[in-house]
């Protein structure tokens, strides 16, 4: 999957700045255009709110346009407003032969592994060692992927349930951290 497929990168840059410009470009609404024309980044980028067209139009895999969106609904508005733009912005345009299908898996590993900004940082403590290991081997899983091999669908399963089970056993932490603090804070009123 190559990105910008059909050599139309500037024609999307000039849709979607063209509805921020006209104030069309609206976090919480996916498309609208009986009347009145306002998206979202996706809605305003294909005109219709269809993230599995990503692949096709634009040459990004559909994880990324699913996250695009989520970025954009979850930045402040004036942020939000400029990442459209940003973000079609970044990707290289055709001649570049450029395949965008390793930008999540990376992405993935940074979001598990990043000493600062990565969820690896709240499970430091050894109480966490569970969650540890669960995050650090998905992250191994996505490296793999990222070094040309393959994981199974049953290496990709049991990854999951040890990471669902991590995450039940941590929220069960979680809550028994904040009963303990409500209980005291009680006591101490």
């Amino acid at each position: 999957m190559l990105a910008y497929p059909n050599n139309d990168k500037q024609m999307y840059l000039d849709r979607v700045k063209f509805h921020r410009e006209h104030d069309e470009l609206q976090q919480g609404v996916g498309w609208e255009s009986n009347g009145v024309t306002r998206g979202c980044a996706v809605g305003c980028t294909l005109h219709e709110y269809n993230h599995a067209k990503y692949p096709a139009l634009l040459g990004v895999p559909e994880v990324l346009a699913r996250l695009q969106d989520q970025i954009f609904e979850s930045l402040p508005r004036e942020d939000a407003l400029l990442f459209p733009e940003q973000f079609l912005a970044a990707i290289p345009d055709y001649q570049t032969k450029t395949d965008l299908s390793l930008v999540w898996p990376k992405l993935a590993v940074w979001l598990l592994t990043d000493p600062d900004h990565g969820v690896i940082r709240f499970v430091q403590d050894t109480k966490f060692a569970q969650q540890k290991i669960a995050i650090e081997n998905v992250a191994k899983l996505w490296q793999r992927v990222i070094d040309g091999g393959v994981v199974s669908r049953d290496e990709w399963r049991a990854a999951r349930d040890a990471a669902s089970y991590a995450a039940r056993a941590a929220r069960i932490v979680f809550w028994k951290a904040i009963r303990d603090k409500l209980l005291n804070l009680l006591e101490t009123a």
